[in-house]
């Protein structure tokens, strides 16, 4: 697993199956068995400075370095 840049914060799906790594103004999530980047997320992040899974893995939430919460449906 590579990053572009620092890794700020990162959070584990309830299933353990995915990593999500929180940097300067992306999500980046990683398949954890493969090691590959499943799916990118962007929004108003200014260094995702925390990131969690809701219990259920349906939603991934982050909080921004400025204030700012964005959260994004990543499962089924």
């Amino acid at each position: 697993m590579t990053t572009s840049g620092g890794v700020y914060s990162i959070a584990y799906s309830p299933d353990g199956k995915y990593l999500a790594s929180g940097e300067n103004d992306t999500i980046k999530i990683w398949d954890i068995e493969t090691g590959r980047v499943v799916r990118t997320l962007t929004g108003d992040l200014s260094w995702a400075s925390s990131i969690v899974y809701s219990p259920d893995g349906k939603y991934l939430a982050a909080g921004g370095y400025f204030g700012t919460i964005t959260i994004w449906r990543v499962g089924r």
